[in-house]
């Protein structure tokens, strides 16, 4: 008996089922057994046999899934075509699972079948006898078929053969391996307490306890940290947990990837409302749309969500809680007034107002029929309802006005309005009709005026209006439209279809919701955008506040996020200066220095603030660690200028130069990289003589450790290389620590705070990492085919930026793992140089003025993640996720 049967090309595809058949064996296996299915692959289930079909017909009988590796090689194979006809005469289609491998599928809804004009994947004996779209997983990408993207496919494969949700199994197998580990380390304490009861056997013992709960915490951290990144694209809340948690049972590298990941995807959430739910895609038909909506306060302090058959809820943006607040009524449509005080909610036959402050009632509004659609003016004096059109009912349209609680419109037939509903002070935005040659028309409540708005503006599928501004949303095109000339000013393509679109008061930031899951914002000019947030499947509906410092939006399966384009998580601050950018360096007083042609500007590190400038050739810069003293250089020459007066006090002759504890000396070097200290406020020639082209100084940014280097100065075992001296400045002196040799041509080097370990890349961009304990350099990273590539210091982290693409990589000191990447898209131009703050942070900067403060601290990771959800794991994934082992939670 089998439980898997894989049919496949051999040609096209037999080392990818080798490797399926793997991780079918391995996904979910107790620890006591050797796998944890049984799955008929012909390369080695089969004995030696005279009669091979017979064989393979015997083994299909006997297996309970079937698993069809379609491309169009296994379509045009006969053996392939002959196993899915034999499983299709004798077995149930409920039990049929596809891997798409190459080719295409397309599935008909209409028909009820594949699209066999544009499927190529399949055998046409298939034809006809499927009466729903079968599960299946792509892995015709490359990228898919390793890593946790192929793990994930196997999973989903897994889950059902197994029967089970792919979250039990995935839950299943954390559960198997912490009893591995758990069996292990009981064995090794029974071991241990056998034999003997010695003082010293018991601190043995003891010892190894304790090694033994280390090592289960880390493979728990590990575990969960593949979880994590597994999770944050169908569960974000519960990923952001299971990151933490990882986190806190073991700082390992894969804790802190999983953190950096996490963290990269959730950039731009603020907080994190609703986690959603499976069960759209377990138990809805596909083309049967769930019901979820969302809205915002103007002042964007208070937000409320419905979704499905659940209730209303309503969260407080500032102190990032649920409020207490449970009207009874399910709803379809949700408005609020503009400081939130007033909420409208109807569940498609009736409309109810609320006050939120206390929870009463206020308003039972005597419009029934099929209502879709509700808008409330911010000072809440209107509301618009829609409804009906579909099934058969008659189309409805009404204005109420909540000050008198009675109707001002009210419209029952075909034209009445029934597109988006959207009020810009009193004045309502809306749709004339229900075809699709209906236009925008606007509608005064005091008045009862109805007014057309653009010639040929037909029905948009979403409408937004800031104070001069019009946003329509026509399947992917996106359009600006002026209020007052009412011309169209600007238009793009999303990209992909869109649901919905909201859109600052000032106009200044436009936010739109796709098929696609993702929330996308434009500014003015639809030139720049920027994702916020990508759902697990597509967006229902969104709003942004007024200001455009918030938007709130919720997807098919309920996840309800919050999101600002004024935050990104993996920074502390961004600024623009003044382009030409020619040197950066920071102080351990926190300033920061940048030059660029003819000027410094002096700035405050933690908000990159501008505290002063002076007039000052552009050059590399150095600051003093008491930030009172800066050096502009200049080919063979050093200028020193005092930060606080602007005032030049000391030039030097000499190429490489760097500041010194006290902040009175600086350090340069003789030709043969002894190095000297000289006066801050020196004049003249340096008595040293000019240092060789190729020799570098560098020191800590406390000014006790420097670094000298000079590069290819001997032949060494192997080839040629850098050497380097690190020397110790104790106030009065310099003292040798230690030599170091790379066998490699150094581009870019930096010294870590403490000064026992000095990182380097290499002209391949590689990685070179001596900390004075390894057995020579380690190195590592994936090279970035450039030497300028800068390097510097993080805690437990060397950062490394890519001059020409901005490409920020972390890699844990320690082991030399990679643990993550982050990109700044839409940050054009050239990095000019990466230094570390001393804190954590690493300042970028950037030849056309951009300055960016990343954040390198992973406990600082860990503190923004907090902020987004609300409470750790629940009792249930606290058994799922950590067994017996405690953690605690860290936020």
């Amino acid at each position: 008996m089998y439980d898997g049967f894989i049919s496949y090309s051999h040609s096209a595809d037999r080392p990818l089922a080798r490797s399926l058949q793997r991780s079918l064996h391995r996904i979910g296996r107790p620890w006591y057994r050797p796998r944890a299915l049984r799955v008929f692959r012909d390369d080695v289930s089969l004995a030696a046999s005279p009669d091979l079909w017979s064989s393979i017909q015997d083994a299909l009988l006997a297996s309970r899934t079937f698993t069809l590796m379609a491309c169009p090689e296994s379509a045009a194979s006969p053996w392939v075509a002959r196993e899915v006809a034999l499983w299709r005469e004798e077995k149930s289609r409920d039990t049929f699972l596809i891997v798409l491998t190459g080719g295409e599928l397309f599935w008909d809804d209409e028909a009820g079948d594949f699209d066999w004009a544009r499927t190529t994947a399949l055998p046409r004996c298939l034809e006809g006898w499927f009466t729903a779209e079968p599960l299946w997983v792509d892995l015709r990408e490359r990228e898919r078929r390793s890593g946790k993207e192929f793990r994930s496919a196997a999973a989903t494969l897994a889950a059902a053969i197994h029967g089970v949700a792919k979250d039990e199994l995935i839950s299943e197998d954390l559960r198997q391996q912490r009893r591995l580990v758990s069996v292990l380390a009981s064995l090794l304490t029974l071991t241990l307490v056998a034999g003997g009861v010695a003082v010293w056997q018991q601190r043995v013992a003891a010892a190894q306890r304790d090694r033994a709960t280390e090592q289960a915490r880390i493979a728990l951290s590990r575990a969960m940290s593949g979880e994590a990144q597994r999770l944050m694209s169908s569960d974000p809340q519960l990923a952001v947990r299971l990151a933490l948690s990882s986190w806190s049972a073991s700082g390992s590298v894969q804790a802190k990837a999983a953190l950096m990941s996490t963290l990269d995807q959730a950039k731009h959430v603020v907080s994190i409302v609703s986690p959603g739910t499976d069960t759209v895609s377990r138990n809805r038909p596909a083309n049967v749309a769930t019901r979820a909506s969302v809205a915002m306060s103007a002042d964007g302090t208070v937000a409320a969500h419905a979704y499905s058959d659940g209730k209303i809820s309503l969260w407080d943006n500032k102190s990032r809680r649920s409020v207490t607040f449970a009207p009874p009524d399910w709803t379809s449509a949700l408005a609020l007034n503009g400081d939130g005080s007033l909420l409208a909610g109807t569940d498609g036959s009736k409309v109810k107002v609320w006050n939120t402050r206390d929870g009463s009632l206020t308003h039972d509004i005597p419009f029934s029929g099929d209502l879709n659609r509700l808008a409330m003016s911010s000072n809440g004096r209107w509301l618009a309802i829609s409804g009906g059109g579909a099934g058969g009912s008659t189309p409805k349209f009404g204005v109420w006005n909540l000050e008198t609680g009675r109707p001002v419109a009210e419209v029952q037939d075909d034209n009445a309005p029934g597109g988006p509903l959207e009020f810009r002070g009193d004045r309502l935005y809306t749709v004339d009709g229900r075809s699709p040659q209906a236009k925008v028309v606007t509608f005064e409540p005091e008045s009862g005026t109805w007014t057309a708005f653009g010639a040929g503006r037909v029905w948009p599928h979403g409408l937004a209006v800031s104070e001069s501004t019009l946003a329509l949303l026509n399947g992917s095109a996106l359009e600006l439209w002026d209020l007052g000339t009412r011309a169209r000013t600007r238009t793009t393509e999303v990209g992909e279809d869109a649901c919905c679109v909201s859109v600052s008061a000032d106009g200044r930031r436009i936010a739109v919701g796709t098929e696609q899951g993702a929330v996308l914002l434009y500014d003015q000019t639809l030139a720049q955008t920027t994702q916020l947030f990508q759902h697990p499947v597509r967006v229902q509906d969104l709003r942004m506040s007024d200001d455009g410092a918030l938007v709130t939006s919720i997807s098919e399966n309920g996840t309800v996020v919050v999101t600002s384009p004024d935050r990104d998580g993996r920074m502390r601050a961004e600024v623009q200066g003044p382009p030409g950018v020619s040197g950066v360096a920071v102080s351990a007083a926190g300033t920061a220095a940048v030059s660029s042609s003819g000027e410094v500007v002096l700035r405050e590190l933690s908000t990159l603030a501008e505290k002063s400038k002076f007039s000052a050739p552009g050059g590399t810069v150095r600051l003093s660690p008491d930030g009172q003293r800066l050096s502009v250089g200049r080919p063979g020459s050093h200028t020193t200028w005092d930060t606080t007066t602007g005032a030049q006090v000391g030039s030097i002759v000499t190429d490489e130069i760097g500041f010194l504890s006290d902040s009175r000396h600086l350090v340069t070097a003789r030709p043969d990289g002894t190095p000297v200290a000289e006066d801050a406020g020196k004049r003249g020639t340096a008595p040293v003589g000019g240092s060789p082209h190729d020799q570098q100084i560098a020191t800590n940014l406390r000014g006790d450790t420097v670094a000298v280097v000079t590069k290819a100065i001997q032949a060494h075992e192997g080839g040629g290389g850098t050497d380097m001296t690190l020397w110790r400045w104790s106030g009065g002196e310099l003292e040798k620590i230690r030599q170091i040799h790379f066998a490699a041509l150094v581009g870019g080097f930096a010294v870590s705070d403490d000064g026992e370990q000095v990182a380097a890349t290499d002209i391949d961009g590689r990685v070179l990492l001596d900390d004075g304990r390894s057995e020579g350099a380690m190195v590592f990273g994936r090279g970035v085919d450039n030497a300028r590539a800068s390097v510097a210091f993080a805690p437990g982290l060397v950062a490394q930026q890519h001059p020409e693409t901005g490409e920020l990589v972390l890699w844990n000191s320690a082991d030399g793992g990679e643990v993550g990447t982050w990109r700044h898209l839409g940050a054009a131009g050239k990095v000019t140089r990466l230094v570390a703050t001393g804190d954590g942070g690493l300042l970028s900067a950037k030849e056309n003025g951009l300055l960016t403060l990343w954040e390198g601290n992973p406990d600082a990771w860990m503190r923004t993640l907090c902020t987004t959800v609300t409470g750790g794991l629940s009792t249930e994934e606290q058994k799922r996720y950590l067994g017996d082992i405690d953690v605690r939670w860290p936020c």
